[in-house]
């Protein structure tokens, strides 16, 4: 789960939810990790480091770059969001030939 891992606690106690077993990722600690990966993947449209750092802001690039990256099994998204902004990110950064898979 993507959140801010004390908030995401707080939520949960107040709402009577157990959360035993999984791992909440506080995105801010990670996004240097999912830079390259990002770069890489956009790099024919010359993504700069600067933009991908920009667009890991986004909830829906920073959950498709954890699943690319295999660091999530899956996402779930589009509650709050339109569908276009949900499997764009996905569509974007989609494994080529071109370019390899991340380790």
């Amino acid at each position: 789960m993507r959140g801010d891992p004390e908030g995401v606690s707080q939520d949960a106690d107040r709402l009577g939810l157990d959360l035993a077993g999984i791992a909440v990722v506080d995105h801010m600690k990670h996004i240097d990790k999912y830079v390259g990966v990002l770069c890489a993947a956009r790099k024919k449209k010359g993504l700069t480091e600067q933009q991908a750092r920009d667009s890991l802001q986004d909830v829906n690039v920073f959950g498709t770059l954890m699943v690319l990256a295999g660091d999530a099994d899956g996402m779930v998204s589009g509650a709050t969001t339109t569908t276009a902004n949900t499997i764009r990110p996905a569509l974007q950064v989609e494994p080529h030939p071109s370019h390899p898979p991340c380790p």
